[in-house]
């Protein structure tokens, strides 16, 4: 699976392994960030990815009627993203767009 580039500092994201993914159907599986279900590598509930950078889990937390945040349980990275962005795919169209702003 292609790793997500979250920031601008270059800070990925590897997709959760117990979603075993790829090409179109990885782009296109959808993530409810209300109820993110939790796989075998990935026991806690809303983990969507693990953070390259450290290792740590990355989350998602509902923080507004509009946005979720993306969150690394052992760094602390927290990145805010629209509710709509729901499929690893819109995800990193999402983030790139971000960046060359």
């Amino acid at each position: 699976m292609k790793a997500i580039i979250l920031t601008e500092f270059g800070e990925t994201m590897r997709p959760a392994r117990g979603s075993s993914r790829v090409g179109s159907k990885y782009e296109s599986s959808g993530f409810d960030p209300f109820k993110v279900k939790p796989t075998h590598r990935f026991p806690l509930k809303g983990v969507i990815g693990e953070h390259n950078l450290c290792g740590g889990s990355i989350e998602t937390r509902i923080i507004s009627t509009s946005h979720y945040a993306l969150k690394c349980y052992r760094c602390g990275l927290r990145i805010p993203i629209p509710l709509e962005v729901n499929t690893y795919g819109k995800l990193q169209d999402y983030c790139s767009q971000k960046r060359i702003q």
